[in-house]
């Protein structure tokens, strides 16, 4: 679905100045989940195919309300899904390329952390899960 939409009226949409959405179009810009769950909710679009997952992604409850979707809670299900798969923080950091006490301090930090893309995918990688899982 096209919306014909300039940087402007998204830059609008989503409550930012237009260089904000010209630094995310060039990949100049971090990009927090809660960022891309604006986008999403303004492009009307799932977030998994927005993240380039595809519509048929299996995703976390709440993943579609871009209100449910948060870094605290992304971190929260990291957290979880690391310990039911029975992974050390240290597994998760070598397979997903940071470091151990990174992600030890994502885990213990408390709710104002902003997760970025960048370290969601790193994050999803080290346990071998997609992207929508931890949202």
């Amino acid at each position: 679905m096209a919306l014909d939409w300039s940087q402007l009226k998204l830059a609008q949409a989503i409550g930012v100045d237009v260089t904000t959405v010209s630094r995310i179009e060039r990949n100049k810009a971090g990009v927090t989940v809660e960022r891309a769950a604006e986008l999403a909710a303004a492009l009307d679009i799932n977030l998994a195919n927005l993240l380039g997952e595809g519509e048929s992604q299996t995703i976390a409850d709440g993943m579609t309300d871009p209100r449910a979707i948060s870094s605290a809670r992304s971190i929260a299900r990291f957290k979880a899904r690391r310990e039911e798969l029975g992974l050390s923080q240290t597994a998760v950091a070598a397979r997903g390329g940071l470091g151990r006490d990174y992600i030890s301090r994502l885990e213990n930090e408390t709710s104002d952390t902003k997760l970025y893309l960048t370290t969601l995918e790193k994050l999803a990688s080290g346990l071998g899960v997609p992207i929508g899982e931890l949202l």
